[in-house]
């Protein structure tokens, strides 16, 4: 007998211990989920049904399920989804269902609500909303086991103060048919407080329910209405009805690791514990710009850092309060939007700080295809033949001072508005991409040179003042432009400027953006979004950032261009055509340059509202 053979048998035997244990039964039930998040209502947004849906759609992955995530659906689209959900479903599967938006009942239904829905009375609800009596018939009619039912629809709905009195608040009580569970974000005909987190509080602590290991499903939900009680004194109280039969655990007993999908591949991969539960996370503090708020909040961002031993702690503070408000003795890190602010932060930090820039963003024009059609036609803007479009910032900066009006545009047939060109952006005085914005006019005003002295912004800067005053009362961030251009649509927002990250980050993540789109002005400015460390284990996260190829995958995913890939390539699959290379750049001025700009910005336009700075001078 071979030396090898038992040692052979040995590591076989080892190898099938471990597929067996791995492996799932093979009368293991498939977990199917389906998560909906519905915020883009016009004239009532709601700040967090979509960051909720997205975070409890990580977390089912995570936690075994094949899950479906969509989010501002219309009534068609939501339709056919829950269609297609329930043709999946077999008398082998565990089905979810989750939905975060607003819903409301009529006649003691229950009903959510398409971002497209155009409701005037009682009667044209059932013909404009969705009937979640329809979810239930797919669970009856597919035979599966046991269903899960999540309505975070609860949230305070505009629509409801349109009827009378058949119309109550919140969602009606309903008969949980056999196998299924029907969890509500509060008790029937009240209402559900949206949040003023990153999630909801309802979602937020299913987040933490679900995690829990060996909490049978009742338990969790009723963990949830324990927290959520106590957390809003007695305000919100979370409610359910069940029939179940059986029993079922999001996190099975003495769980240490879970099967998840990789939303990139969608490959079966083992989900890693999370380091914070073996008490070896690095924790960080730091101050970040409001352009990074999502992608550091993302669940599958804040996943990954704690797998690779960091949690990291960040207060959103707009660009120009950063370099008051770092303190190096408290703060481990800043993560910035300018390599000329991130050079000041390292003279501040001294010796011990380093630089790493992760990743990049280009400043562009949020805008409309009509509206890009009838710039090509007046030959201020160009479509290339990968489909982008490219926009003349001189001739647009002096149609802008002409005050030439839409209407009055040649070939123009779909914009026929009274009102001035102008590009609306966030205030300078505060917003680091309206800062971009300023920049780039300047440096076109300048004959196309960087503003390097006093004179030269003597020379264009009372011009560019009164284009930005022109605009009346500015967002403090573009992340409130941001929004009135998807809400308010064409007419009232034509041209927006905003970092190209800010328009990809969104629709990558939900549905194609349609008829909006992206001009890309030549020139443009970068913004090289750097991260300054302030200490080692500050700087090996800075490294991360820049080196580890799923946190660059999610940089990617939110609307940053990486050193990693073909970004433009990955966002064309959601609908979304950007140039792979953005060849004309300008350099952007010096940090003091440009904030000597701002300030003069400040003494003839008064502070802006939103910054906190003057209103300390003030006092």
């Amino acid at each position: 007998m071979s030396p090898y053979r038992p040692f052979l048998h040995y590591l076989l035997a080892l190898i099938l211990a471990a597929w067996a244990l791995s492996a799932p039964a093979a009368d293991s039930p498939k977990r199917l989920a389906l998560v909906v998040g519905n915020a883009a209502y016009p004239g009532s947004p709601l700040a967090n049904a979509v960051n909720d849906a997205r975070a409890i759609a990580v977390s089912l992955k995570e936690l075994g399920f094949h899950v479906t995530a969509l989010a501002n659906l219309s009534q068609r689209e939501f339709n056919h989804a829950i269609t297609r959900f329930g043709e999946q479903l077999t008398p082998n599967t565990v089905a979810l269902f989750y939905y975060a938006g607003h819903g409301m009942q009529v006649r003691g239904k229950n009903y959510l609500i398409p971002v497209d829905a155009q409701i005037h009375t009682e009667a044209g609800v059932k013909s404009e909303a969705v009937d979640v009596d329809t979810l239930l018939e797919h669970f009856q009619s597919a035979g599966s086991p046991l269903n899960i039912v999540i309505l975070d629809a609860c949230r305070n709905n505009p629509f409801e103060r349109r009827f009378r009195s058949t119309a109550g608040a919140g969602l009606a009580q309903m008969d949980a048919p056999k196998g299924t569970l029907v969890a509500y974000a509060t008790a029937p005909g009240k209402t559900a407080l949206d949040g003023e987190g990153a999630n909801g509080v309802y979602t937020a602590e299913l987040l933490r329910a679900v995690r829990q290991p060996g909490l049978k499903v009742e338990d969790v939900f009723k963990q949830v209405r324990i927290r959520v009680a106590a957390l809003t004194a007695d305000q919100q109280m979370p409610w359910e009805a069940s029939s179940l039969t059986g029993d079922f655990y999001f996190t099975h007993p003495a769980s240490t690791a879970i099967t998840g999908t990789s939303p990139a591949a969608g490959v079966e991969t083992p989900a890693v514990a999370p380091l914070a539960e073996r008490g070896v996370l690095t924790k960080l503090r730091g101050i970040v710009s409001p352009e990074k708020e999502a992608f550091l909040s993302d669940p599958q961002v804040q996943a990954r850092l704690r797998q690779l031993g960091m949690d990291i702690e960040f207060e959103v503070v707009s660009s120009r309060e950063i370099t008051a408000r770092i303190d190096p003795k408290i703060h481990d890190f800043a993560f910035v939007a300018s390599a000329t602010q991130a050079t000041r932060l390292k003279t501040i930090g001294g010796a011990r700080a380093t630089v790493h820039s992760p990743f990049h963003s280009v400043l562009a024009i949020a805008s409309w295809q009509p509206v890009a059609e009838v710039l090509v036609a007046n030959g201020m803007a160009s479509r290339q033949r990968s489909g982008a479009y490219f926009l003349d910032l001189k001739r647009l900066l002096e149609a802008m001072r002409n005050s030439v009006r839409w209407k009055g545009l040649k070939n123009n047939t779909a914009l026929h508005l009274n009102h001035r060109i102008q590009v609306h952006s966030a205030d300078a005085r505060v917003s680091s991409s309206a800062a971009l914005y300023l920049a780039l006019l300047g440096y076109v005003s300048n004959n196309f040179r960087e503003i390097g002295s006093e004179a030269e912004i003597g020379a264009v800067l009372p011009g560019l003042l009164k284009l930005f005053a022109e605009q009346g009362v500015q967002e403090g961030s573009s992340v409130g432009v941001f929004n009135d251009y998807l809400q308010m649509g064409m007419g009232a927002y034509p041209l927006v400027a905003l970092e190209e990250a800010q328009f990809v980050g969104h629709f990558a993540q939900g549905a194609p953006p349609g008829e909006k789109l992206l001009l890309y002005p030549f020139p443009t400015l970068f913004t090289k979004h750097s991260w300054v460390a302030f200490n080692g284990q500050s700087e090996k996260l800075g490294k991360l950032l820049r080196d580890d190829g799923e946190l660059q995958r999610l940089a990617a995913h939110h609307g940053f261009r990486t050193a990693q890939g073909d970004v433009a390539t990955q966002w064309q699959e959601r609908g979304i055509t950007a140039p792979a290379q953005i060849l004309d750049v300008a350099n952007p001025p010096a940090w003091e340059i440009l904030e000597r700009m701002l300030t003069l910005m400040e003494q003839r336009l008064g502070c802006a509202p939103s910054d906190k700075r003057c209103k300390k001078r003030a006092e």
